[in-house]
């Protein structure tokens, strides 16, 4: 019985070791690539690219305007002197037409007029507003306002 015991316990562990796996590794290589990360990268950067051409556009844009606040300006210098003055011309810069308007007035008190310098581009008005005291004009309120005309297009 002893010797029976023996065996089937040999005969066990010879089957259990001989039905495993063999011993050489065996290298599978698996790409995993996520479609989906890749293409929302793909997205992410076209989408940063786009902002920073909106952002140099932007940029071009408001170097444009102030070139022509300042120009505006020089032309009220000119006109320190008076204490009513209107003036309106367009500026055509990069192929884009901007309307100027100075107008120093009385505007908000009896006291000291006020300087308006509207400039009107096809995307925006620009509204800036300068106090005139005893030697310059002084910024008081500078405004943009986005022009919208999606909504009156015809169809």
């Amino acid at each position: 019985m002893k010797t029976t015991l023996h065996i089937m316990i040999f005969g066990l562990l010879t089957t259990f070791f001989s039905c495993g796996q063999p011993n050489e590794k065996k290298n599978v290589t698996v790409v995993a690539t996520d479609t989906l990360q890749s293409n929302l990268d793909k997205k992410e950067r076209e989408r940063l690219e786009k902002r920073k051409q909106i952002e140099e556009k932007d940029n071009a844009d408001s170097l444009r305007l102030d070139k022509i606040l300042q120009d505006a300006l020089k032309i009220a210098n000119q006109n320190f002197s008076k204490d009513r003055f209107n003036k309106k011309y367009e500026v055509s810069t990069d192929s884009i037409n901007v309307n100027v308007e100075i107008n120093l007035d009385y505007y908000f008190t009896k006291a000291s007029p006020h300087l308006i310098i509207t400039r009107n581009d096809p995307s925006a008005i620009h509204i800036d507003i300068y106090s005139k005291t005893y030697n310059k004009f002084e910024k008081v309120v500078s405004h943009k306002a986005i022009c919208d005309f999606s909504n009156y297009l015809l169809s």
